[in-house]
């Protein structure tokens, strides 16, 4: 049986040790601000760029849309040609 490294001294195997209710207060605490600049982040690219813009500029988008560039190979996904600073959603054809 191998050791558990989070195992408390004087706690037996299995048994739960006590919970400190401040210190997992803060922790939470940290947790949600870290995911609340997350969200920020993402709300604020949410109104810069497309949703549909992956990391290499392709479109995923399943309709049409003015700022889709074709290759000319047809099986690529097109690339965006829109710009990050616009409000995209008024290019859409839908």
């Amino acid at each position: 049986m191998t050791s558990d490294s989070r195992q408390q001294p004087g706690v037996p195997v299995g048994a739960h040790a006590p919970v400190d209710a401040e210190r997992l207060r803060e922790s939470l605490t940290r947790l949600y601000d870290i995911y609340q600049k997350i969200a920020e982040k993402a709300d604020d690219s949410f109104n810069k760029r497309c949703p549909y813009k992956d990391a290499r500029s392709r479109c995923t988008a399943n309709f049409g849309c003015r700022n889709q560039f074709f290759p000319k190979d047809r099986f690529e996904r097109p690339v965006c040609s829109g710009s990050d600073k616009l409000d995209y959603r008024t290019s859409w054809d839908v």
